[in-house]
Order: structure tokens, then C-alpha cells, then sequence
């Protein structure tokens, strides 16, 4: 089978004058890739990436029609190339967020798992652990009606979705007549 962007590579074209590989033939000879060899001429970064970009434009176009992907995220998916997706920054500072959570929250599991024992070991009485677990742990009645009243306003915003205190009626399965009928016996 023969996709288009395969005439591109001098490898897969088995023709010796084809098109391409003449055109590959005048980029080598070139003065953008010499060989160091000759007079010490050095390839410049600024030559690679014009030789790179202009394969990339070649190649993606009849790529993108065949497969339906950029060539560029199809090498992503190669994992011996080692090349991935760049992360936009609410993405990566969505990450960070949700590690501090995790970290956290083991954090306070290892505590509470050991917080008697620690709690025996310094020497601290009841009332005076039972006051500490509540100023590290509990919010005040402030904060809470604080947080209240913000989840309030999202909800009216429609930022939040409401809260609902039972389910909807439509989503409960039961026996109506039976239960119409049960109060008469």
C-alpha cells in the first residue's frame, strides 16, 4: 500500500531521478548542509530549523489528509521519540492543585491514624488534644456561613448547580399503588 507523503522520502521511492529526490539532492549540495568536513563549515541552528520546518510543511498536509491527525501530534503518540503535548498553564496549575490535594489529605490520614499515640507520647491530656483537633480542624461558625453564602451566590451566577436535599421523584422506584394502598388496610 502507498500512502502520498511516502514520495517525500528518498527511502521509499525506489526511482533514481524522481522529483524529490532531486529536490533533496539540491538541498544537500547546498550551502546549508555541507558536511563539517569541508572547510569546516559548521551547520547552523537556524539552517536546521528551516530544513526542519520545510519537511514538516511537506510531510503534514498529505499526512493530515490520509489520517485525519497532524503529523505532529501523530509522533506524540510514538513513545520512543519522547516528545509530548505542551500543557497550557491552567492545565499544569489544575495538576499542582490536585497533587496538593492528594498530599494533603495522606497528610491528615497519617495524622489521625497516629494522633492518639502522639497525643500519649507528649505528654497531653484529653482536653487539651480534643482543643487542639478542633482549632486545627474545624472552621469557625464565621467562615462557615461564609462559605455558605458564596456557594449561594455561584448557585444563583449558575456557576454551581444546586443542592438538592432528596432525589427527584421521577428517579425513584417504587411502588405508588402499594403505598396508596397501605394506609387504607
Amino acid at each position: 500500500h502507498h500512502f502520498p507523503f511516502q514520495s517525500l522520502f528518498p527511502m521509499w521511492n525506489f526511482k533514481e531521478n524522481s522529483i524529490t529526490q532531486q529536490g533533496i539532492q539540491k538541498i544537500i549540495k547546498s550551502r546549508v548542509l555541507k558536511p563539517s568536513c569541508r572547510g569546516n563549515v559548521k551547520v547552523t541552528k537556524k539552517a536546521l530549523k528551516t530544513v526542519t520546518s520545510q519537511i514538516y510543511e511537506k510531510i503534514n498536509a498529505p499526512f493530515k489528509k490520509t489520517f485525519g491527525i497532524t503529523f505532529a501530534k501523530a509522533q506524540t503518540n510514538v513513545p520512543k521519540l519522547g516528545l509530548q503535548d505542551k500543557k497550557s498553564h491552567a492545565e499544569m496549575k489544575k495538576e499542582r492543585r490536585k497533587k496538593s490535594r492528594v498530599d494533603k489529605s495522606c497528610i491528615q490520614e497519617k495524622w489521625s491514624e497516629k494522633d492518639c499515640d502522639t497525643m500519649l507520647s507528649c505528654r497531653q491530656t484529653y482536653s487539651q488534644r480534643q482543643e487542639q483537633r478542633l482549632s486545627l480542624f474545624f472552621e469557625s461558625p464565621g467562615d462557615a456561613e461564609q462559605r455558605a453564602n458564596k456557594r449561594k451566590q455561584q448557585e444563583e451566577e449558575g456557576q454551581r448547580k444546586r443542592k438538592r436535599h432528596s432525589p427527584r421523584p421521577e428517579d425513584l422506584d417504587f411502588d405508588k399503588d402499594g403505598l396508596r394502598a397501605s394506609p387504607r388496610c
